[in-house]
């Protein structure tokens, strides 16, 4: 298993931000996919973005034959470490409840809010995590 580093112009739904912000925040500087590679594969991928003090996490999925397997903690601690080096001492994201919302709690993040009904009836919950380099997954 290896890194792979990107920008994150390849998700078309980043594109249209991309586009709509571009003059403002130089995404390339501030952003980073980070992509899990077994056998050639990209088997999983993270995309964040920064401001120091703080990162979102705007989406992390590992393929389905290869959950289960530690490839989910390992990309978000490779994220989490990144983020420390870029000067942040948060992160953010959000989760569905069918989006493993106990991955990021065994991982220490802290629910600490939520939007109702944001997606068919399910509330959307937003968790932070304190980075420190000790804490990054």
């Amino acid at each position: 298993m290896h890194f792979v580093r990107s920008t994150p112009f390849g998700l078309k739904a980043f594109q249209y931000l991309a586009e709509h912000i571009k003059e403002t925040i130089d995404l390339d500087e501030y952003s980073r996919e980070i992509h899990i590679v077994e056998q050639g594969e990209i088997i999983g991928s993270v995309f964040f973005w920064w401001g120091a003090p703080c990162a979102v996490v705007e989406a992390i999925g590992i393929d389905k034959a290869h959950r289960g397997r530690g490839r989910g903690k390992a990309l978000l601690a490779e994220a989490e470490k990144d983020m420390v080096e870029e000067g942040c001492s948060q992160v953010t994201l959000t989760t569905l409840p069918f989006q493993a919302p106990q991955f990021y709690q065994k991982l220490g993040y802290k629910q600490i809010g939520t939007t109702p009904n944001f997606f068919e009836g399910y509330d959307l919950a937003i968790y932070r995590k304190i980075l420190t380099e000790e804490t990054a997954s």
